[in-house]
């Protein structure tokens, strides 16, 4: 409990990797949670036990939480629908996010149909 909620931490096998979700019964309001000057210490806190912090947010144009955690960030990737996310919406995240002071660190993208070929000729060109 560090003033956020409680939460528990997932180990997995991979001994790098666990996940950290709020504790069953945990009445947090995820705007309430975002806007708090917990946060930062939370994410003070998840620096020093981890070498790597990565947030799972929703989407950048229909979440506020997800603009509320931008400041605090130092890494962000756009994650795109392979033909169905439009130029316009990228172009959206990317003024969204300048105008907190971040950029995009690199584009992820989502529901890539991968050739019927890839399997003959180099898979890992299109991975």
């Amino acid at each position: 409990n560090n003033g956020c909620g409680s939460f528990q931490c997932y180990n997995t096998r991979n001994e790098n990797l666990s996940f950290l979700t709020p504790r069953a019964g945990s009445r947090a309001r995820s705007l309430e949670f975002f806007s708090a000057q917990e946060f930062a210490r939370l994410v003070y806190e998840l620096e020093e036990s981890f070498t790597y912090v990565i947030f799972d947010m929703p989407p950048l144009l229909n979440s506020s939480e997800t603009r509320m955690v931008l400041p605090g960030l130092d890494l962000f990737y756009l994650v795109c629908a392979a033909r169905k996310t439009s130029i316009t919406d990228v172009l959206k995240c990317k003024r969204i996010i300048s105008e907190v002071g971040g950029s995009i660190a690199g584009v992820i993208l989502n529901k890539m149909k991968i050739p019927w070929f890839a399997g003959l000729l180099a898979k890992e060109a299109f991975l």
